[in-house]
């Protein structure tokens, strides 16, 4: 084979490569984020946490998207592992009494273990190799109270995160991190502000709950 030849079959089979490795979603993926939208908001919307003591809401946000992470940047993040799409629910809570304020910590920790209580029947979205089967599927840790865990719940992976933030952050890292191709559906607004009036100087126990209601994989990832 000549060098002219190989340099030409070679530039053939990079830009095969690359045209399968499309660094946008294709319509397939579309289509099927969009038909299971429906259920993956209503599933959200019926998933419910319970009362907490000591604790009002303060503010909550919901937010739905879709993205892609990628696996190579050889080829400017054009190599898209897949396409997923979540639904996001995000409360902000405050001390229902503002006397508790000097008791936060020990309140929010309690109102973590009873979200803790609430699905301790419902199993770890995690592989049995990264947490063992005895661990609680939601974590809840003392000093400082924070929490966090993957549950299943009819087949869908939740997330769900607790910790005290201020009015300043509540609304940060709302979404996964993808890479490319964050489209938002829809977003009911940024809570800070709204957080910002109701401040007494303290935090807010803010839990997130994350569904996922989409996720594609891709064979060439």
């Amino acid at each position: 084979m000549t060098g002219r030849r190989a340099l030409r079959v070679g530039v053939l089979a990079l830009t095969g490569l690359l045209a399968g490795c499309s660094g946008t979603p294709s319509d397939s993926e579309l289509q099927g984020a969009a038909d299971a939208r429906p259920a993956g908001l209503a599933a959200l919307e019926a998933f419910p946490l319970p009362e907490l003591t000591g604790w009002t809401v303060a503010a909550e946000r919901t937010i739905d998207a879709c993205g892609s992470n990628t696996s190579d940047q050889m080829f400017d993040e054009t190599h898209i592992e897949g396409y997923s799409c979540v639904a996001v629910r995000r409360t902000a809570y405050e001390l229902t009494d503002a006397a508790d304020a000097g008791t936060r910590d020990a309140a929010a920790f309690t109102a973590l273990m009873q979200i803790q209580t609430a699905f301790a029947d419902l199993p770890s979205a995690f592989h049995p190799d990264d947490v063992p089967p005895e661990s609680p599927a939601f974590a809840v840790n003392a000093s400082p109270p924070n929490a966090g865990g993957a549950l299943l719940v009819d087949g869908r992976r939740v997330q769900m995160t607790g910790y005290l933030q201020s009015a300043e952050v509540a609304d940060y890292d709302i979404l996964p991190i993808w890479h490319i191709n964050e489209r938002v559906g829809s977003d009911s607004g940024e809570m800070r502000d709204a957080l910002m009036a109701r401040a007494d100087g303290g935090e807010f126990l803010v839990i997130t709950v994350t569904l996922s209601y989409f996720s594609v994989q891709r064979d060439d990832a």
